[in-house]
């Protein structure tokens, strides 16, 4: 169950695979899974298999202070209920229930939720049965914080990207012969290329054919750590000149070094820059 559990990609699969496994290998009739919620105060079910929609109604949500349910939830005590038409009459004739097992789910030495299963066709658990429900909710505990690891790094990227995208400026991402990793897409939208274009490109093509010697003493000098600014023009894919002024730092991206190059359209500049001068030049 724990080497299925392994391979795992999302919590979703990570609950399948365990409920499922056990239903089929223990030899129970249903089987759910409850977290507990980040107020610490209920217990929700996220997962379950086979059992009754009445029945998953009602146990929907649980206040883990109450009763038995903090047995469970805050004390990490495991629950077996043998003859459950000796304990609850009710439930047991509504639902069909003759055993039940409930095993606490740890993780780094806190309960974080809970394994049920139920049973109905046996009275009994058996102690083989206790101990290996018990282990599961013990060892699956390092499943889940790989899993939530996996999702809090994969929500960072996505933030970072997000970011990444969103900065007026267009940004490059170099390695350090000059190949154009990533780029923002400002960069796409200003020089009219998709990523997919400039992934296959060196920076040093974004250049007019007039400048690129220039570009390659520029650029091996940022990659010697010598200069942090390019005052070059580029050019977009339809032929039309930007006027830029590049400044870089090296950083890490996929844990490799990089040069990360932040260029500015300075066209308006230049725009205005030039009106001022041809109107000194008419006022001379």
């Amino acid at each position: 169950i724990i080497s299925n559990a392994n391979k795992a990609e999302d919590m979703q699969s990570l609950f399948k695979i365990i409920t499922e496994d056990i239903l089929r290998l223990l030899d129970f009739d249903a089987g759910g899974i409850y977290l507990i919620e980040p107020d610490n105060e209920k217990a929700r079910l996220v997962y379950s298999e086979n059992a009754p929609a009445d029945f998953i109604k009602k146990v929907k949500t649980l206040n883990i202070s109450k009763p038995i349910y903090s047995d469970i939830f805050i004390n990490g005590e495991a629950l077996f209920k043998d003859h459950y038409e000796t304990i609850s009459p009710v439930a047991a004739s509504t639902f069909g229930i003759c055993s039940l097992a409930s095993v606490p789910w740890v993780s780094k030495k806190k309960v974080i939720g809970a394994l049920n299963f139920l049973s109905t066709k046996r009275p009994m658990i058996s102690e083989d049965e206790k101990f290996l429900l018990i282990s599961i909710g013990n060892e699956a505990g390092t499943i889940i914080n790989r899993i939530r690891a996996e999702e809090e790094s994969k929500a960072a990227a996505s933030n970072l990207e997000s970011l990444f995208n969103s900065i007026d400026e267009m940004v490059f991402i170099l390695d350090l012969k000059g190949n154009i990793i990533n780029a923002n897409d400002t960069v796409c939208r200003r020089l009219n290329y998709t990523k997919e274009e400039l992934e296959k490109m060196h920076i040093i093509s974004l250049h007019a054919p007039e400048d690129i010697e220039k570009a390659k003493t520029i650029l091996k000098a940022m990659i010697e750590g010598i200069v942090d600014f390019c005052p070059l023009d580029l050019y977009s894919k339809n032929g039309e000149r930007i006027a830029s002024e590049t400044k870089v730092s090296f950083g890490l991206w996929d844990n490799k070094k990089v040069l990360f190059g932040v260029t500015r359209d300075i066209t308006d500049r230049k725009k205005s820059v030039e009106l001022i001068r041809k109107s000194e030049e008419k006022y001379r």
